[in-house]
């Protein structure tokens, strides 16, 4: 089966996951985009505030609608530094019948040659980038582009929002954001 694999820390999911998911799964075309909520990312400088277990809620309330999109919690099982050529291996061990395809933004395309081993992981998936707002696609070596229109979303400018009492409607689905609401997360 061919799985997208989609990391991030959803704090929290919104709309540009899902756009760059769906188009993943018509584009490449793929089976099933697994959303991998990532653990603690070695390359990110501020510490995830938001607990995985209200990520994981949050993420599930995004996805309810998709059917073929699922949660993989694999990088939530062991703590430390989570590294995807890590990731990749211990996936492809668990489920040697799936061939897997790592979908990310330009954003993290462009640091991709300062993560752990990325000549291996080029040996362990296909690459596809989407673009994203402010990060053009500077080389093209090793991957495919995902044709998917940029939107100016991201978690951190959703927190930020928050913080400062402005809306978010139409940034995140609607089943996301009333558990933030619920919850009142990000005020603080």
């Amino acid at each position: 089966m061919r799985v997208g694999l989609l990391g991030g820390t959803f704090d929290p999911p919104h709309n540009a996951h899902l756009q760059a998911a769906v188009v993943a799964l018509q584009t490449i075309p793929l089976a099933e985009v697994w959303f991998l909520i990532t653990g603690n990312p070695p390359h990110k400088n501020i510490a995830v505030h938001t607990p995985a277990t209200f990520r994981q809620e949050m993420l599930a309330a995004a996805l309810q609608s998709y059917p073929n999109f699922k949660i993989c919690t694999i990088e939530l099982e062991t703590s430390g530094p989570h590294y995807t050529v890590n990731t990749l291996k211990s996936l492809q061990l668990r489920f040697p019948e799936n061939e897997f395809h790592f979908l990310l933004g330009s954003d993290s395309y462009q640091q991709f040659s300062t993560w752990r081993d990325p000549e291996q992981i080029l040996t362990l998936t296909t690459l596809h980038v989407f673009e994203r707002p402010n990060h053009p696609i500077l080389t093209k070596e090793n991957v495919s582009i995902l044709p998917v229109q940029p939107l100016n979303i991201s978690s951190t400018m959703i927190r930020e929002r928050i913080k400062m009492g402005l809306p978010i409607d139409g940034l995140v689905p609607d089943s996301v954001l009333t558990l933030i609401r619920a919850c009142n997360f990000y005020r603080t």
